[in-house]
């Protein structure tokens, strides 16, 4: 297939050793379910992964400077500068977690082909599709209020709406230095200029202690040691909803990814039905 043909192209970051493989295995085959016409670029974060022997897509390295949005951007501009994206309807971003740490099986498999196909038929909008995360309440970024947010481990984002926020889904970190204090201690790690539910929330979720919702798997006190991965980890997190931001700003929808109704339903009937046994 001649890459000015190519409708949609997928950008799968990936860094575990244990289950890279299998991870690009099933984003390759969603991404052709989702359109005969695409292109699958894998971003390999960790230096002792390979190519996979079977795989006929481009492998590049990244350098996880900042986790996958820097994968996914040196992905983009390794796409761009071969093809200037005249037929693209569609981007779609993945890390290898995707798979992995979210339930993913054949009926996640449509949900995720049929949602990605529905972003290709409406790519003359702005839109943002993806799973939305809230923690509870409303918050504002970028002078964009906020309820929730797109989770990136796995989203869409059709050529307009790629168009409006210039091809960039990797702030440079002397944009988000705004959002940080002088890093001292927790109190102060993050700057009186973010959103004050936002802050709580974040100091909350990273360092632990009472907050709106369980912490981080990693979270424990500020120290030293962890200042720097932390800062790391929080440039991440505003990333993924600085997206959502930017898109909304520039008069982006976003596009919900749930299950099928019938799904939802019979989900809810075995939950009603295990509740009424346990009784």
């Amino acid at each position: 297939m001649e890459l000015d043909e190519i409708e949609c192209v997928g950008f799968i970051l990936v860094f575990n050793k244990s289950y890279y493989e299998e991870s690009i295995y099933k984003f390759d085959e969603l991404i052709k379910l989702t359109t005969k016409k695409s292109l699958c670029i894998v971003i390999s974060n960790n230096p002792n992964l390979q190519k996979p022997v079977d795989f006929d897509g481009a492998f590049l390295s990244g350098d996880n400077s900042s986790y996958e949005f820097s994968g996914w951007q040196k992905g983009l501009e390794h796409f761009m500068r071969r093809n200037h994206s005249k037929n693209v309807k569609a981007y779609i971003f993945a890390n290898d977690t995707f798979c992995h740490h979210h339930k993913y099986n054949f009926v996640k498999r449509k949900m995720y082909a049929d949602a990605f196909k529905k972003l290709i038929r409406n790519h003359e909008a702005p839109v943002l599709a993806g799973r939305i995360t809230s923690f509870g309440q409303s918050f504002s970024i970028n002078d964009v209020t906020l309820n929730e947010w797109v989770s990136t481990y796995i989203f869409g984002i059709t050529q307009q709406a790629m168009r409006s926020i210039e091809y960039n889904i990797c702030p440079r970190d002397k944009e988000l230095e705004k959002y940080f204090g002088t890093m001292e201690n927790e109190d102060c790690f993050f700057s009186d200029g973010m959103n004050s539910a936002l802050k709580t929330h974040l100091t909350s979720w990273l360092f632990g202690g009472e907050g709106l919702k369980p912490p981080w798997y990693k979270s424990e006190p500020l120290n030293d040691i962890n200042r720097d991965g932390f800062a790391k980890k929080s440039r991440s997190i505003l990333r993924e909803k600085l997206l959502t931001a930017n898109v909304c700003k520039r008069g982006g929808k976003i596009q919900p990814i749930t299950l099928p109704i019938y799904i939802r339903l019979i989900n809810r009937i075995k939950f009603e039905l295990l509740k009424s046994y346990s009784k």
